[in-house]
C-alpha cells in the first residue's frame, strides 16, 4: 500500500501506511494476547465453578445441515494443511476457468470481427 502511494507521489499516505503497520505490530499483537489471556482465564474460571456448562451438539442439529457441493471432511482431516490444500485447489480452478473463458472470449471476438467484415462488404 505504501509503495502504491509512493508511486502516485503521495508520500504522506505512504508514511501513514507504514506507521499503521508498525503500530499494529508493536501495540496490536501484545494487546490482543493480553485480552485473549484474560478472556481465557475468565472462561476457565466460569467453567470450573459450574457457572457455565459445556453443552454437546445434538444429533438433530447435525441432521438439519444443508447438503453442500463438496461434503465436509471428517474432524481428523480438518487441519491447516487440508485448508491450504482446498484453498490451492480453489485458486487453481479459478485460474483455469478464467483462462478458459478468456480463450473463448478471444475466439468470439475474433469471429465477430471477421463476421462484421464479411457483412460490411
Amino acid at each position: 500500500m505504501s509503495e502504491a502511494a509512493g508511486n502516485l507521489g503521495l508520500e504522506n499516505l505512504a508514511v501513514l501506511a507504514i506507521i499503521t503497520y508498525v503500530m499494529q505490530g508493536f501495540v496490536g499483537y501484545p494487546l490482543t494476547a493480553i485480552m485473549l489471556k484474560k478472556e481465557g482465564s475468565r472462561l476457565l474460571k466460569e467453567l470450573r465453578s459450574g457457572a457455565m456448562v459445556h453443552q454437546a451438539e445434538s444429533q438433530d442439529a447435525r441432521s438439519e445441515v444443508k447438503k453442500n457441493l463438496i461434503p465436509e471432511l471428517p474432524v481428523k482431516y480438518q487441519t491447516t494443511y487440508m485448508i491450504l490444500c482446498k484453498l490451492g485447489l480453489t485458486a487453481w480452478a479459478a485460474v483455469t476457468l478464467a483462462n478458459f473463458y478468456k480463450t473463448i472470449y478471444r475466439y468470439i471476438s475474433i469471429y465477430s470481427m471477421f463476421n462484421f467484415w464479411n457483412y460490411s462488404t
